[in-house]
């Protein structure tokens, strides 16, 4: 299973059981800031990042069970899903990219979400262009 979550090769023989675990995370975007628990666990050939709140997979689709997420090294890459984000600067419904890192104590991750809904406020009481992400920051150690 090593070899499957590594997919290519781990940097440093990085043990991804290391970073198996729950964090306490801050979530911001456009200036505001969720509290939040990430658990990563072990997938099918991948590392799954599970939300307590906020960041919601569809349960029909090939992510279910929480946001996949791929291990090199430190680093953390998170390839293209359905997502739907409850966030204190609104709903939104699309799809999810994001890097990041994670040593076993810490966990730095930016989600990229690019939203279907038609109009997503900018957290200015604009509205966000067409094509835009909205980019998530999360940032916290493990409990």
């Amino acid at each position: 299973m090593f070899a499957g979550v590594c997919a290519g090769g781990c940097a440093s023989g990085t043990n991804p059981k290391l970073l198996y675990g729950s964090y306490d995370v801050q979530v911001t975007a456009f200036g505001k800031t969720d509290p939040d628990i990430v658990t990563i666990s072990e997938g099918d050939h991948a590392l799954i990042l599970d939300f307590n709140y906020g960041f919601y997979t569809d349960s029909g689709a090939a992510n279910a069970s929480g946001v996949r997420a791929k291990l090199s090294g430190h680093d953390l890459k998170i390839a293209s899903q359905p997502i739907h984000v409850e966030h204190s600067t609104g709903s939104i419904d699309g799809t999810v990219t994001g890097q990041g890192s994670a040593d076993g104590a810490s966990l730095t991750l930016t989600l990229n979400v690019l939203p279907i809904n038609f109009a997503v406020p900018d957290g200015s009481g604009g509205v966000l262009p067409a094509g835009s992400t909205v980019d998530y920051t999360l940032m916290g150690g493990k409990e």
